[in-house]
């Protein structure tokens, strides 16, 4: 949870990325802010990021670890598109369907309504 809370917090606060990127910001001060921010050991990872100047690998890094835990708990993601929600028992029979056509454990399933669909 503390990587998507820090996710979201360079997102809002383009500035603090901006500080914990750049070189000229001696690391110890930087260190000084993500023990203000954050709680060990979430605030370690950070300070490696920090120190190795990959800040801006830290979205990429939160989707990649949330792959390999959907992956662990044998869940896949769909996506269905509709032009109207569906009825509980019609998401119910779509995930039936993705976990019997992937052999999952889990779906997760994402329902965008796109009215404009039908043209």
């Amino acid at each position: 949870q503390q990587i998507k809370a820090a996710v979201t917090l360079l997102r809002k606060n383009p500035l603090l990325t901006q500080v914990l990127s750049d070189p000229r910001v001696r690391f110890a001060e930087k260190e000084k802010c993500l023990d203000r921010i954050f709680t060990p050991p979430f605030s370690s990872f950070m300070k490696v990021l920090c120190k190795h100047e990959r800040v801006y690998a830290l979205t990429e890094i939160f989707e990649a670890y949330q792959d390999l835990c959907r992956q662990k708990a044998g869940t896949v993601q769909a996506q269905l598109l509709c032009v109207e929600p569906p009825s509980a028992e019609q998401t119910e029979k779509m995930r039936a369907f993705v976990k019997k056509k992937f052999g999952a454990a889990n779906v997760e399933l994402d329902i965008a309504v796109q009215p404009d669909l039908l043209g």
